[in-house]
Order: C-alpha cells, then structure tokens, then sequence
C-alpha cells in the first residue's frame, strides 16, 4: 500500500511538471539526466523544445494539453486521497501486537463497519440524514481513540472519550426528537457565524470573515439571543434527561463521564496518585497510569459506541439488533477480562 501510494506521488508530481514554464521543465530534465542518463535520439535530439515551439505557434494546443493534465492531475489526487485514507484506517490494525491487543483491534474495525452501517443507509429524510452525519463525525472519533490506544496514548485517548460521550448523547437526542433538527441546524451556523465574527482583523482570512457575515449573518445577532436564551442548548434537555434519551447506565455521568471530563480538562485528578504503597497522596507524573488508561479508552469507547449503534437502529428501524447484540456480548467479555487484574491489584 505504502509502494503505491509513493508511486502515486511520483506521478503526480510528473504530471504537475507539465504546467511548469519550458526553461523550468528543460532544467528538471538536464538534472534528471545527470541522474538517470538515457539514450540520445537523434531524430529529436530535444523533443520538448519542439513541442514549445509548436505551443507558441498553436496556443489552442498548450490549452488541449492543459486540459489533459489538470484531468490526469485531479484523478489521480483522488486516487492519492484514497490510498491515504485507506492506510489510515489500517495503521492501528498492521502493527504486530499480542493476541489479545489484534482481539480487541479487530472488535474495533467490526465496530466501525458496524457504525458505517448507519451512515450507509439510503434515505430522503433530512432528520435521518442528520443523524447518518453526526454518526460519520462519531466513527471519526472512535477511530481517533483506536489509533492512540494503539500507541499506548491513554491520556489523549480519554480526552477523547468526553468527545465520544458528548456524541452518543447528542446522537440519541437528535434521533429520537426529529423536532430539535431545526435547533440542530441554527446551532450549527451560530457556532460558524461566532468564528467568522470574531475574526481578528489583522488576520489573512479577515476580509473572507467580512464578506461571508455580510451574506450569511444577517440574522446573527437574533441566533445569538436565540441561544443565549437556551442556556446555547439546541435541546431542550436537562444533562439527566439527556442520559435517559440516550438510555445511559445510572449514574453515567459520576460512573464513567466524570474521569474522562477530568482528564480532558487536564484537573488535577491527571497528576494527582492516590495512596498506595503508602498513606500518603503525591502530585507527580503518573506514566503507568496515563498508560493504564489506553486499554480503558479502547473498551469503554467500543461499548459504549456500540450502545448507540443500538439506540439508533431501534429508534430509525435499520434492524442491527442481531449483530449489536453479538458484538456487545465479545467486548463485553473482553472488558470483564480486563477488570479482573485491576481487580486484583487493588485488592492487595
């Protein structure tokens, strides 16, 4: 895959040379020589100097071959964008790893495939369209979590859990209330609309920032009130009816959200170590800790996409039940295993 996409590169960069000027062109190909020597052809002893002339002389045809290029260029960048992706979704998954660490990668690529199920579905409806959306945003950051627990990341990886909270709640919401998609959607340009507003002055994108808030943000200061007004909520939920849409555990948010709000708030529960060994506590680094959080990242993250994959397909009617239910029961055997030394060590 890596060959391919180096050969890929290659071409491109061939390909965007013909748009270089004729001197330019002439003196990549004297290095190139001194390089990668050819045989001479007598009959054209300097061939591009005679399609120069032939340019210059017919200027339709430089634009012929323009346009052959900037098709050639175009397709194969988006071969390139393909091949990239491709090796992206793979580098967790390719890397040698004990039997348990493939196990549980392997669960993870079932779980995306599982969740893209959602985003692949074929609908006219715009609320259905909505959710499909916020789903692809939340395979995004699963897939985040994946990669950097397979690095040993746990810190950055829990940080990212919060995120992935945040998603499933809002998912849930927006799923099963298709009258907050008018809310959904104002929210979504206040938040671009802010950006654009609060653009300094002395920045390049100023002059963008202006001219896009004299179109679009007509209505700005009224969406602002709007929201201002709903606490900038695009629901009507409390954080304890929000868990309910989502058919959250008890105690969600103490149980589980608590640690991952924590971490990406960087509080001091990140360097703070409980007594151990010892009566006392100590503000210091926690390496093997923050590491102990990668594994944790990986099963909380998969069990708990996996809960929305479940809630979305009961609320919209896909009929994944069988395969939710199948997948739940092997990650939440894993997690269980898992458990079972942490267990122990505190035990002690």
């Amino acid at each position: 895959m890596m060959a391919l996409l180096l050969a890929l590169v290659i071409l491109e960069g061939a390909v965007l040379e013909g748009f270089l000027p004729y001197k330019w062109q002439h003196a990549i190909q004297q290095q190139s020589e001194r390089l990668f020597p050819s045989e001479r052809y007598d009959p054209h002893p300097d061939m591009g100097w005679e399609f120069e002339l032939d340019f210059r002389q017919h200027p339709s045809h430089r634009a012929a071959l323009y346009g052959v290029l900037a098709i050639l260029a175009i397709g194969n960048a988006y071969l390139i964008s393909k091949v990239w992706k491709a090796l992206g979704r793979s580098r967790y998954s390719a890397r040698r790893k004990p039997a348990k660490e493939q196990t549980m990668e392997s669960l993870g690529e079932r779980v995306l495939g599982l969740a893209q199920k959602i985003v692949d579905v074929k609908s006219d409806s715009p609320h259905v369209q909505a959710v499909q959306a916020y789903c692809a945003f939340e395979i995004e950051i699963l897939r985040g979590i994946l990669d950097l627990a397979a690095v040993g990341n746990g810190a950055a990886a829990q940080s990212l859990v919060r995120t992935l909270f945040e998603g499933i709640v809002g998912i849930a919401v927006l799923a099963k209330n298709p009258s907050t998609l008018e809310d959904f959607e104002k929210h979504g340009k206040l938040t671009t609309l802010r950006l654009a507003q609060n653009m300094p002055s002395a920045s390049p994108f100023s002059g963008k920032a202006k001219e896009f808030m004299t179109k679009e943000g007509v209505d700005y200061a009224a969406l602002f009130k709007y929201f201002e007004d709903k606490k900038f909520k695009w629901h009507p939920f409390s954080q304890t009816k929000a868990y309910e849409q989502a058919e959250l555990p008890d105690n969600f948010n103490n149980r589980f959200y608590a640690r991952s709000s924590a971490i990406s708030h960087s509080e001091p529960f990140v360097v703070l170590e409980p007594p151990r060994s010892d009566p006392y506590w100590k503000i210091q680094p926690r390496p093997e800790e923050w590491e102990r959080w990668a594994g944790l990242s990986q099963t909380m993250s998969l069990l708990f996409t996996i809960h929305m994959i479940d809630v979305v397909s009961r609320t919209l009617g896909l009929g994944l039940d069988s395969e939710v239910a199948k997948l739940s029961a092997e990650v939440d055997a894993i997690a269980k295993a898992e458990m079972k030394p942490v267990i122990e060590r505190l035990s002690k």
